[in-house]
């Protein structure tokens, strides 16, 4: 499956590797971009399978990284209020180090873990029947890795994608308050990949990546790579 250049570098000069193309055409699933992602979700497509900054791509390719490292927490929630996820996650980062990193490392964790794992406990939260929403945090020499996992299997990406552009579009993503969407933009904008692996009506894995930079500077220039998988069973 090939790639497609994004057009606000339609007219670049940007060494692309073997294989891949140039294209305008916003319905293509798989893109690379370069610029601000807020800026390719206004006008961009509609779904996606993958939307890949050129830098990761000439980094790491056109694939996401897999989690590698030690797991340094686990946990497995339910149905536990909004304060009780922040409280479980700031009580362990409060007994966790993590050498040579931006300060503000801690406060980006406890936002990105606590919507991921709240967005799986609001489906317990929906039905009768509850399921587990296991959390796993894997730290390597430069990155942490987040895995997030619920038993239901209905994440869709269009869905991802809406709720994202409709954000990108109102431009309320500088805001702290939650509202639609907000919260999975700012899980995306403080990361350096997500990755949704849906199994419809069976299991939703999210995993992401947020690299150990040494000054918040850089972690604001950073960019995002998303890739969005699924499968029947």
């Amino acid at each position: 499956m090939k790639l497609y250049i994004t057009k606000n570098i339609q007219d670049e000069e940007v060494n692309l590797p073997d294989g891949l193309s140039r294209s305008s055409d916003v319905t293509l699933p798989n893109w690379i971009y370069k610029g601000p992602l807020v800026e390719l979700l206004k006008d961009g497509p509609s779904t996606f399978h993958k939307l890949i900054p050129l830098n990761y791509l000439n980094l790491y390719g056109a694939e996401p990284i897999n989690p590698s490292g030690d797991i340094i927490f686990s946990h497995s929630f339910k149905r536990e209020s909004s304060s009780d996820v922040y409280n479980i996650i700031s009580k362990w980062l409060d007994t966790k180090h993590f050498d040579n990193s931006f300060s503000d490392l801690k406060s980006y964790l406890v936002m990105v873990i606590s919507e991921l794992v709240r967005n799986g406990i609001i489906l317990n939260l929906q039905g009768d029947t509850y399921f587990a929403v296991e959390l796993a945090v894997i730290e390597s020499e430069d990155d942490v890795f987040i895995t997030v996992k619920d038993f239901f299997g209905l994440l869709k990406n269009e869905n991802i994608t809406s709720r994202l552009k409709d954000v990108a579009k109102s431009g309320n993503y500088e805001q702290k308050e939650s509202g639609a969407g907000l919260g999975l933009f700012m899980v995306v904008n403080s990361v350096n990949s997500i990755h949704f692996e849906v199994v419809k009506k069976t299991t939703t894995l999210i995993s992401c990546r947020i690299n150990k930079y040494k000054r918040l500077k850089q972690f604001k220039q950073k960019e995002t790579a998303l890739f969005f998988s699924e499968k029947d069973i």
